[in-house]
């Protein structure tokens, strides 16, 4: 049988993740640059944060095509764990 139970519980992980990213690029934004003060750290911050903004929203991005993947697999799985169910309750013809 599959652990329907650990493929819900790997899901609310991966939203989980996606959340601190969102969290996390808020703080880096919040940060910012043109607070240094210093024009060329102001310049290496902006590039640095643009960076960061780039790869969390790929990463974020990945992490909800795996989290959409998961959840059809888990529908099929239950489906399918019910047909075999079912299967075996059926008196032979």
């Amino acid at each position: 049988m599959t652990d329907l139970g650990g493929l819900t519980a790997l899901r609310a992980d991966i939203a989980r993740g996606g959340e601190h990213l969102t969290r996390a690029q808020a703080a880096l934004d919040a940060a910012g640059s043109g607070t240094l003060g210093v024009p060329d750290l102001d310049a290496a911050c902006s590039r640095f944060l643009e960076r960061r903004r780039d790869g969390h929203k790929r990463v974020a991005d990945c992490a909800g095509q795996i989290n959409r993947a998961l959840g059809e697999t888990q529908k099929a799985y239950a489906e399918t764990e019910q047909a075999v169910t079912g299967s075996f309750g059926r008196p032979a013809p």
